[in-house]
C-alpha cells in the first residue's frame, strides 16, 4: 500500500509540475510579465492556478468505499492520497494567493479597493479574506 501511494503521488506530482511549468514558460516568454517584479510574480501566481484548479477538482471527489475498488487500491491508500493531495492543494493555493496579493500591493490596487464605490472589488476582498 505504501509503495502504491508513493507511486501515485510521484505521478500526480510530476503531472502537477508539468501543468504548472508549461503555462509558466508561456507567461515568462510574454514581454508583459517581464516588465517588473510584480508582473513576474503575477505570472507565477497565474501559472499556479492551473495545478490548483486540478487539485481542487480532485479533492472535491468524495472519498468513500466506492472509490478504492475502482482504482484497485486499498481504502487507507486512497484516503492517504486524498490527504496528501489536500496538502498539495493548500501549497498551490498559497503560491497563487500570495502571488496575486503581492501583485495587487505592487500596483497599489489594495488602497483603492472600495467595495461601496465599485461592488466588483468585492471579489478581490473576498479572495484576500479566503487566503487569510
Amino acid at each position: 500500500p505504501a509503495d502504491a501511494l508513493s507511486r501515485l503521488l510521484r505521478v500526480w506530482s510530476l503531472l502537477s509540475w508539468l501543468w504548472f511549468l508549461l503555462p509558466l514558460a508561456c507567461f515568462i516568454a510574454d514581454p508583459f510579465y517581464r516588465v517588473s517584479a510584480g508582473k513576474m510574480v503575477l505570472g507565477l501566481a497565474l501559472a499556479a492556478s492551473y495545478p490548483l484548479s486540478w487539485h481542487l477538482a480532485l479533492v472535491a471527489v468524495p472519498v468513500s468505499d466506492l472509490v478504492a475498488p475502482r482504482l484497485s487500491l486499498s481504502d487507507p491508500t486512497v484516503k492517504s492520497f486524498h490527504k496528501a493531495v489536500g496538502w498539495r492543494t493548500a501549497g498551490w493555493a498559497a503560491v497563487h494567493g500570495f502571488g496575486e496579493l503581492f501583485y495587487l500591493c505592487s500596483i497599489g490596487l489594495l488602497e483603492h479597493l472600495n467595495v461601496v464605490k465599485n461592488p466588483d472589488n468585492l471579489m478581490y476582498v473576498l479572495g484576500v479574506v479566503s487566503l487569510v
